[in-house]
């Protein structure tokens, strides 16, 4: 009988690079493309943003929430030329949001620790002059950056393979409440992170699987029960949540207007029907960056975001960078999931920003 070859597994057979891929200028209302290089395993980018707010002889003003300053990139889209579905489609914001979760961690970048590049995000902006305006937005490709940090990660070596980073960018009004005649400008650079390539004759490759965060609103339409039917797509591993007001200056809210969550199979039986403050302090034992329900400096540069939840079912290992999907759903296992938004109160323009977190083996289509 002939023996079956024991080969290294992936995690100790390849290496970690991390790599400049390009630099785009930046276009007020336009849309850029990164195409990436077929070099390595694919697990996380980073869009960074570098330039400038130019002021005339009124100052604008800054949106004091989670708009600022991330919303500049309104639509961030990863997608490959085989499948038919992206692996990333959300808004800066809300991927800025996941990455906190990513790391646990009471040390926060946003702030900067100086030196080239740091990041720079001022909170009022001098008259008549260029401000300097540096910040970044993290994209993972991959659950989180340890134990499960190849579940999704995309063979950017693979045949005819092509993969493209699409961002859509925002115009001055989607940073400003007030523009007053100001401008951005400044260059969107890209890098990215990958692990080598092995000789697969010797070291097993990750499984093939589709790791994707994609996002929608859903409006409120009145007090009480709000029903969203999540598709019938992979596992949901996480249920990432922002609640704002499109009529109001100041968007986000918080649990003052939301009862509980509820999670419902085949519109029948309750999992779970958690309370608002159960929920906000469940994540803040889970993120101790966080502060539920309020926001430090709000009407600045916010470290801690207001009307941002998280239902985690990626954490029952309660581990830093290890995820484990004891808790995790099957959504193509049930007929209908429905995530059920019991609100105390409801004002016209209510929504929420809904990410779904999902994995899913890759296949193959058209």
């Amino acid at each position: 009988m002939v023996q079956q070859k024991q080969l290294i597994p992936f995690r100790f057979g390849t290496r970690q690079h991390f790599a400049y891929v390009g630099s785009i200028p930046h276009t007020s209302g336009g849309q850029i493309s990164f195409r990436l290089p077929n070099v390595g395993f694919l697990t996380k980018l980073y869009l960074q943003f570098n330039g400038q707010i130019n002021a005339g002889a009124t100052a604008p003003v800054v949106f004091p929430d989670w708009r600022y300053p991330f919303a500049l990139a309104s639509r961030i889209s990863l997608s490959a030329n085989v499948g038919n579905t992206d692996i990333v489609n959300a808004s800066g914001p809300m991927l800025k949001l996941v990455d906190r979760t990513y790391r646990r961690s009471l040390i926060d970048p946003y702030f900067g620790l100086g030196g080239v590049g740091a990041e720079t995000v001022p909170s009022t902006i001098s008259v008549s002059t260029a401000t300097p305006l540096v910040f970044s937005i993290p994209i993972n490709v991959t659950p989180n950056d340890g134990s499960n940090f190849d579940e999704g990660c995309i063979n950017l070596q693979s045949t005819e393979l092509q993969v493209n980073l699409n961002v859509t960018l925002s115009s001055e009004s989607g940073l400003f409440s007030t523009v007053n005649g100001a401008t951005i400008t400044g260059t969107w650079n890209l890098y990215y992170k990958y692990y080598e390539v092995p000789d697969p004759n010797t070291v097993a490759y990750p499984v093939a699987m589709w790791h994707a965060q994609l996002s929608q609103p859903f409006q409120f339409n009145s007090s009480g029960d709000n029903t969203y039917t999540i598709p019938l797509q992979g596992t949901l591993l996480r249920l990432y949540m922002r609640f704002y007001n499109a009529n109001a200056s100041v968007t986000s809210f918080d649990a003052s207007k939301l009862n509980n969550l509820s999670v419902k199979f085949d519109k029948a039986t309750t999992i779970y029907q958690i309370p608002a403050w159960r929920l906000g302090e469940e994540n803040t034992m889970a993120y101790p960056q966080w502060s539920y329900g309020t926001a430090k400096n709000a009407n600045a540069y916010p470290k801690i975001e207001r009307g941002a939840m998280v239902l985690d079912l990626f954490n029952a290992s309660d581990l830093a960078g290890h995820g484990d999907t004891r808790d995790a759903i099957n959504t193509q296992a049930i007929a209908a999931t429905d995530f059920v938004f019991n609100m105390l109160s409801y004002d016209a323009g209510d929504y929420v920003e809904i990410m779904r977190q999902i994995v899913a083996p890759f296949i193959v289509t058209g």
